[in-house]
């Protein structure tokens, strides 16, 4: 394809070459996470070191994830535009539905958990958030007991949030990539047992949730 193909009127980088560029040099925004998860944490420590270096590990990045074992798309699609643009906003939104779909009220009623979201989130959106928890995704499951340390609540609320959209986009490129910048799995003892959370939550449309938030929040 020329340079003109992925360039607008203005000469700007146009989204879908911005997509294109997102999905074959994913290590600069891969959570770390990732690189155990695909067996490629013996090449985070020599990424830099050199442009064909770079290259070969990230060629191995995107054929682990998967995203490529079909063509990319010549032209995005209103789902893919639509995803796409909500990449630097996913933390923020994966954060509260994971955070819905631990169901736990005290995550973003008390304070020594709202102090620890203010690293991801507004004031105002946590808020928002907690105006939203009587409709939740989960509201007809029974609230948990379990607790986690706020320090640790983030990254659960991430991983849970992750596996359980990727359960419903599994099949979706640009989820795939996306699903990239997010952390794959939680590494400390007091993690939150994250297979008993997958079994035991029944949430229909849960991406229908995701793209609610990014217009509510």
């Amino acid at each position: 394809m020329s340079s003109d193909f992925f360039s607008t009127e203005s000469g700007e980088k146009s989204e879908l070459r911005q997509y294109y560029e997102f999905v074959w040099h994913p290590a600069e925004q891969m959570h770390p996470s990732w690189w155990k998860k695909l067996g490629l944490q013996q090449w985070k420590s020599v990424f830099h070191r050199s442009p064909t270096l770079n290259e070969r590990i990230e060629t191995l990045i995107v054929k682990r994830m998967g995203i490529v074992d079909k063509p990319l798309p010549n032209k995005l699609s209103e789902n893919d535009e639509l995803l796409f643009s909500l990449k630097e906003r996913l933390p923020s939104l994966v954060t509260i539905l994971g955070i819905f779909c631990l169901n736990c009220p005290e995550y973003l009623s008390l304070k020594e958990y709202r102090i620890a979201l203010a690293d991801v989130l507004t004031d105002d959106q946590i808020q928002q958030a907690w105006a939203l928890w009587p409709q939740r995704p989960t509201a007809e499951q029974s609230e948990s007991l379990d607790t986690i340390s706020a320090d640790k609540l983030i990254i659960n609320a991430q991983v849970i949030g992750l596996l359980l959209l990727t359960k419903e986009m599994e099949d979706d490129q640009i989820w795939r990539a996306l699903a990239m910048t997010l952390p794959i799995s939680v590494n400390d003892a007091d993690e939150v047992n994250l297979d008993k959370y997958q079994n035991s939550i029944t949430v229909i449309n849960l991406k229908r949730w995701l793209l609610r938030l990014e217009r509510l929040l």
